[in-house]
């Protein structure tokens, strides 16, 4: 399991020191926030979560690069540990959403997303890996030039478990520029 996620790990810093994306990030905005509130429905069950939930729950903190104003390359990654009647259960998720926002010169813009998901699980000598793929619609406001209001569903196919999950959530976010 270690092995895996140095693997991940060395994958999403390669991806992040990208000559593209390294350029990208010197002439665009990022933005770093937490989804507040979400609501999610899979298997006949709803959830509400708060905070925000993230990948598999754990947490709800998301990264967004805006590669180009109109592109938003939002890459999450979360790991969550839990020990219960000693038997430890480890949890590696990875994620990433490419969106296109419509009005991206405005204070607030409609934006289309695509994404994808891997989540991989260890428990006692058993393993597993889940991978999800799904879009979402959403809408983001920017407030006071520097904090970002996020209102996002989305719908995620678990293509391993064969289940679908529809999940809406708030975020709010911190805004950096980069002249």
């Amino acid at each position: 399991m270690l092995k895996m996620l140095r693997v991940c790990v060395f994958v999403l810093c390669l991806g992040l020191m990208s000559p593209s994306i390294a350029s990208a990030q010197e002439m665009t905005t990022s933005e770093i926030g937490i989804n507040v509130i979400s609501l999610t429905s899979k298997d006949k069950v709803t959830r509400l979560h708060l905070p925000g939930r993230g990948v598999s729950g754990y947490s709800g903190i998301y990264l967004s690069y805006f590669y180009k104003p109109e592109i938003m390359l939002t890459p999450r990654i979360e790991v969550g540990v839990t020990n219960f009647d000693r038997v430890t259960n480890t949890q590696i998720g990875l994620d990433g959403q490419f969106a296109y926002l419509f009005s991206p010169y405005k204070t607030s813009s409609f934006y289309l997303g695509w994404g994808a998901t891997l989540l991989m699980r260890t428990w006692e000598k058993t393993s597993e890996i889940e991978s999800g793929m799904g879009f979402s619609a959403g809408f983001r406001n920017v407030l006071m030039d520097a904090l970002g209001l996020r209102f996002e569903i989305r719908y995620q196919k678990w293509l391993t478990a064969k289940t679908n999950e529809l999940i809406f959530s708030v975020g709010i976010g911190a805004i950096f520029r980069s002249n």
